[in-house]
């Protein structure tokens, strides 16, 4: 199967609040709005998050656990003023659960209003990881915004890193690289390193609890999607592998399907179909920004 998966597309945060949680992000962190929505029953708001990768603030379905907010996953952004992010955040309502540092990257992890985990991260100069390359040369060279000149207000470039906890984190590298055919690109501190494309990293660490497998993607808190031009080939590894979605929706865009990994991590996969001037669903700015950009790199579109 040639590889069709773009990016890290989409971060889904699922809370009662949707709406109020969102103007955080864009407050403290800086990120654009580019829709939002609240109607009966429905809520939840956009933010460009850099690259091909939209956040999103949505409704937490009734069947989610309560207490803590513990994260299937946890977001990192790369910022090229680590301490002026961090501050911003603190002065935004944020705290401070702790730091971390690697041979990558120095890392501090916050948790928001509501108590959700995410992190600000300052890359090394030497990182080994091309994908870290190409971001540094996406900054140096002023190619951060969308048409229009919309962009992420402040040091804040992109969501650069998936955090993926489980309790077994060989078996999901290995599942996650056999069905998506994401690259591997090695061990670093006892951890399992997946490239998301060309635009992000997911990082797969060792988790002390298992959770329960999920049961439909609304009760899960946190979910990476990866934006991808080739579902019906997705699809196909994944029943070769005897997998079957959690969840399947249709929009007019494209297909999006979810589905659960050996360590019982929920994560999905969503199709974009071509521009198309009639049909305003395949116009967000976002997508077309990644239509030129996939196109640009001789790839197809379905």
């Amino acid at each position: 199967m040639d590889k069709v998966v773009q990016g890290l597309g989409w971060f889904v945060r699922r809370t009662a609040n949707p709406i109020e949680l969102g103007r955080f992000y864009e407050q403290a962190l800086g990120l654009p709005r580019l829709r939002s929505w609240e109607t009966d029953g429905h809520a939840g708001a956009m933010y460009w998050a850099g690259e091909v990768c939209v956040f999103e603030t949505n409704l937490i379905g009734e069947k989610a656990a309560t207490g803590t907010r513990e994260s299937q996953c946890i977001p990192v952004f790369r910022s090229h003023d680590h301490e002026a992010s961090v501050e911003r955040l603190l002065s935004g309502g944020a705290g401070i659960l702790r730091s971390e540092r690697d041979e990558r990257a120095d890392t501090v992890f916050v948790q928001d209003p509501e108590g959700f985990p995410l992190g600000i991260e300052r890359l090394r100069d030497d990182s080994l990881f091309a994908i870290d390359k190409r971001l540094t040369e996406a900054w140096t060279g002023n190619r951060t915004t969308l048409p229009g000149g919309i962009g992420i207000d402040g040091a804040v470039q992109a969501l650069s890193r998936v955090v993926h906890p489980t309790t077994d984190p060989t078996g999901d590298a290995e599942f996650l690289a056999n069905t998506l055919k994401l690259d591997r690109l090695g061990d670093l501190g006892g951890r399992e390193w997946l490239g998301l494309g060309d635009t992000a990293i997911l990082e797969i660490r060792k988790s002390g609890r298992r959770l329960a497998r999920p049961q439909d993607r609304v009760s899960v808190r946190d979910t990476w999607i990866l934006r991808e031009y080739g579902h019906d080939q997705l699809l196909d590894c994944m029943r070769k592998k005897g997998e079957e979605p959690v969840s399947s929706l249709k929009f007019k865009g494209g297909m999006l399907d979810y589905f659960v990994t050996p360590g019982n991590r929920l994560f999905g996969f969503q199709q974009r179909l071509r521009f198309h001037p009639d049909e305003p669903a395949r116009q967000m700015i976002e997508d077309l920004a990644a239509y030129s950009r996939w196109e640009l790199e001789t790839k197809t579109l379905e």
